[in-house]
C-alpha cells in the first residue's frame, strides 16, 4: 500500500465512522479525517424511532464507537462542519471554507428525511425524524393524550406510531397504501401489522391520502382527500429519505438514485468511494444498481470500501437484511421484497391482533427472493445469506411450504 495522502471521510454517520475505523484496522497509515455536519460523535439511527424516542435509551447507547476509539486510531474528528464542494480533478474538498487535499475520499453523506409537499407542512408541530435533534424535538412535544397524526406507514412511520402509542399518545396513522410496510413485506404480513396497530389502539386510515395540514402558526388538524378532519397537535411525516448527492452531482460524479458505485464502493471519479444511504451500489447477483438503506448494509459497504482502498478488495454481494420492533413484535426481513410476488408461509402469520411465529418466502421465477419472519431469526438469517447464490423455494433442507398468496 503506497502513501497517497490523507483519507477524508465525509459524513460522521454509521457508514462514515465504520469506514474510518476500518481503514485504520486494515493498515492505512496516512492521516484520516472524519468530517460531520452534526456537532456530535457518530451515532446509529435505528433506535431514534424506538428506544430513544420512548426515553428508554440515552444518546451514549447510540454511539458507533466511544470517542477514545477515534483517538486511539489517530482519526481526526472534524464535527459541526459541512463539505460544500468536491474537486476530484485536483483531489481536494471544501470544508468550512477551507480547501483540503486528499489521497482518497469516502462519501458517506447519507440522506435527508423527505418533507411532505403539502399545504401547512411548515407549521410548528410538523416533525421529520432523521437525527437525534429531530427525535428530541418530537419527544418534547408528546405526552399521554397528545393527538398525533403519523403520515406514512413505512418503516419509520410504523415504528413511530408504535412508540408514541406506547408513550400514551392518541395516534392516527395515514397511508395511501393498503397496509403498513406495504413495499417491504408480503401482503399477509402487512395485514398482520395493521391488525397489530389496531389492537394497540392506533386508528389507521389506509388507502387514504392527505390533502393539507391546517392551523394558524401551529398544526391543528390533518385533512384527508375525502374531507375527513383529524385533530392533531403533532404530525410526524414518515415519507422516506432523499440521498444527499448534491456536491457529488455538482462535481460530475455518476449519480442515479444515489451516488453510483461498483461492488467495491468505487465511484466514477478516481480515488473517490462512497458507502451508506447515499449510494446506489451495483449488486452482482442482481445485475444492476440498487439503493439499500439499512443498518447492516451500511456497515458492510463501509468495510468493502476500506478493504478496496487498502489493497485487499472484496466485492460486496450480499442480500439486505433489516429488522423492525413494533410493540412486542420483532420482525426481520432479508432479501429483495416484492409486494406483487407470490408468497409461501411456514407457520402462522398472526390472528386477533397478535403476531404468530412464521417464516414467509417471497418467490420469483421459482427462487426465493426475500424472506420475512417473526420468531425464526436463525433460520431467516441463514436463508438470507444464501439468497445471492439462488435458493429454490422448496429447499430440501427446509421442506415444502404451502403457498397462500
Amino acid at each position: 500500500m503506497s502513501a497517497r495522502g490523507p483519507a477524508i471521510v465525509v459524513g460522521a454517520s454509521l457508514a462514515g465512522a465504520t469506514a474510518a475505523l476500518a481503514l485504520r484496522r486494515h493498515g492505512w497509515s496516512e492521516p484520516i479525517l472524519l468530517v460531520g455536519e452534526e456537532d456530535r460523535l457518530p451515532y446509529e439511527r435505528p433506535q431514534l424511532s424506538k428506544g430513544y424516542l420512548a426515553g428508554t435509551r440515552d444518546p451514549g447507547h447510540l454511539l458507533v464507537a466511544p470517542e477514545r476509539r477515534y483517538a486511539d486510531g489517530d482519526i481526526e474528528l472534524v464535527l459541526g462542519q459541512r463539505v460544500t464542494e468536491l474537486h476530484p480533478g485536483d483531489h481536494r474538498v471544501t470544508v468550512g471554507g477551507r480547501r483540503l487535499p486528499y489521497g482518497v475520499l469516502v462519501l458517506c453523506t447519507g440522506a435527508t428525511a423527505r418533507r411532505p409537499a403539502l399545504p401547512g407542512a411548515g407549521l410548528r408541530g410538523v416533525h421529520l425524524l432523521r437525527t437525534l435533534a429531530d427525535a428530541d424535538r418530537l419527544r418534547a412535544e408528546v405526552a399521554p393524550g397528545t393527538p398525533v397524526v403519523v403520515v406514512g406507514m413505512g418503516l419509520i412511520g410504523s415504528e413511530v406510531a408504535a412508540t408514541l402509542n406506547r408513550i400514551g399518545a392518541d395516534v392516527v396513522a395515514v397511508d395511501p397504501l393498503p397496509a403498513p410496510l406495504h413495499r417491504l413485506v408480503p401482503a399477509p404480513v402487512g395485514e398482520m401489522l395493521a391488525d397489530l396497530h389496531r389492537g394497540h389502539g392506533v386508528r389507521l386510515r389506509l388507502g387514504r391520502s392527505v390533502r393539507e395540514i391546517t392551523g394558524r402558526d401551529r398544526v391543528e388538524a390533518v385533512v384527508l382527500e375525502d374531507g375527513e378532519r383529524l385533530p392533531a397537535r403533532v404530525v410526524v411525516a414518515g415519507l422516506g429519505a432523499v440521498p444527499n448527492t448534491g456536491p457529488a452531482a455538482a462535481a460530475g460524479l455518476d449519480v442515479g438514485a444515489g451516488i453510483r458505485t461498483d461492488a467495491f464502493g468505487r465511484t466514477s471519479a478516481p480515488d473517490v468511494y462512497a458507502a451508506g444511504d447515499v449510494t446506489e451500489q451495483f449488486v452482482p447477483h442482481r445485475g444492476r444498481h440498487q439503493r439499500v438503506e439499512h443498518w447492516k448494509h451500511a456497515i458492510q459497504q463501509a468495510g468493502a470500501v476500506a478493504a478496496a482502498i487498502t489493497g485487499t478488495p472484496a466485492p460486496l454481494d450480499e442480500s439486505p437484511w433489516f429488522w423492525t420492533d413494533q410493540y412486542d413484535v420483532h420482525l426481520e426481513v432479508a432479501g429483495w421484497p416484492d409486494a406483487a410476488a407470490p408468497v409461501v408461509v411456514d407457520g402462522v402469520v398472526g390472528a386477533g391482533g397478535q403476531a404468530g411465529e412464521f417464516l414467509a418466502r417471497t418467490v420469483v421465477d421459482g427462487r426465493v427472493q426475500a424472506v420475512t419472519g417473526v420468531g425464526r431469526g436463525r433460520e431467516l438469517r441463514a436463508l438470507g445469506r444464501a439468497l445471492p447464490g439462488g435458493v429454490p423455494h422448496e429447499d430440501p433442507l427446509e421442506g415444502p411450504l404451502e403457498e397462500i398468496a
